[in-house]
């Protein structure tokens, strides 16, 4: 069986996590993610909500750190997502803005840790 290719990522009205083949929301119960992980992935999607305008995304209703915020926060989510889902089974990349991380190594130093 191939592996599921899972992103995670910011999409407005959308869940934190999609399928990049179907394009569908992935519900982090249905990975048997830890309620406490399930619950920073839904906090940290809302935060993003509150952070950008609800029609046009591209429009930060934030300062810039509290963007960069989101982005380290992502990323150690990315990270937790990375060390709990088998790697047979699962793809999983993160998507900060217009950048896709595929590798822990490609992040921003200061978000790697």
């Amino acid at each position: 069986m191939a592996a599921r290719h899972i992103e995670l990522r910011h999409a407005p009205g959308r869940g934190p996590l999609g399928d990049l083949m179907t394009g569908a929301v992935i519900d982090g119960d249905e990975l048997a993610l830890p309620p406490s992980l399930v619950g920073r992935l839904d906090a940290w999607h809302r935060r993003w909500d509150g952070a950008v305008d609800a029609v046009d995304p591209d429009v930060v209703l934030v300062e810039r750190w509290v963007i960069d915020e989101l982005g380290r926060d992502g990323a150690r989510i990315w990270r937790a997502l990375l060390g709990l889902l088998p790697p047979q089974r699962f793809t999983v990349s993160y998507r900060h803005r217009d950048v896709r991380y595929s590798d822990p190594e490609e992040l921003p130093i200061e978000w790697r840790f």
